[in-house]
């Protein structure tokens, strides 16, 4: 968010605005910012109030206002789609990152390869964890590579298909899989092989940017 914010002309749209950039530079109590943006406590009030349901702003003990877990995912969002991004630019293949909802995955992103030939998995698709698939054996737990960090499949969702994934540790907890999908190649070299290292690096640097934004981290993958 920016304090440079422009201004839409709608009025209680352009105080949520302002109450979010606010509170993002310096987090303080609803007296604190009434003064702040020259309004009554009683409208402060109900306007916080309204944001703190729909998890915009959190109070913490104190009284204090802070940024809520929806800012903190869509920030997160912002930061992880780039290492996604470039993870596709070096492999040239599509990327994905899923987490596990019960006995399912689901897509929370997909940066799709610019190739015709690809496997493509839209972001917000669920599937079972019994479909196979490397990012599926990694959400169960499923032993890594000895010595690589990831694990490869051969055609365990997708006929033809082939995918090498990596864990994404958070705390201690894999909170979600990073894969690569490619089709597999005539001349036999698998995905492990050829990208497997790269997957590892990103998902450690994922998982880094969700230890750095656990709010965020916790919207998106749980707590």
């Amino acid at each position: 968010m920016s304090q440079n914010r422009r201004i839409s002309g709608v009025g209680v749209l352009d105080k949520t605005a302002a109450i979010l950039d606010i509170v993002e530079m310096h987090p303080m109590t609803t007296a604190e910012l009434a003064r702040r943006m020259d309004m009554t406590v009683s409208t402060t009030h109900r306007l916080v109030r309204a944001l703190q349901t729909l998890d915009f702003l959190v109070k913490e003990r104190d009284g204090t206002l802070k940024l809520g877990p929806r800012v903190s995912a869509t920030q997160t969002t912002r930061l992880l789609v780039p290492l996604m991004t470039r993870l596709r630019d070096e492999t040239g293949a599509s990327t994905q990152l899923w987490t596990r909802q019960g006995d399912q995955r689901l897509c929370v992103f997909e940066v799709e390869a610019l190739s015709e030939v690809r496997v493509s998995v839209p972001a917000g698709v669920f599937l079972p964890l019994d479909t196979g698939g490397s990012a599926a054996d990694v959400l169960l737990g499923r032993p890594v590579a000895p010595g690589k960090g990831w694990i490869e499949s051969y055609g365990g969702r997708v006929p033809g298909a082939c995918s090498v994934s990596a864990p994404v540790v958070v705390g201690e907890r894999v909170a979600a899989a990073l894969c690569v999908s490619i089709p597999i190649r005539p001349d036999g070299v698998g995905p492990g092989e050829l990208f497997g290292e790269r997957v590892v690096a990103t998902a450690e640097a994922i998982a880094k940017t969700l230890e750095d934004n656990r709010a965020g981290a916790a919207q998106l993958f749980g707590p």
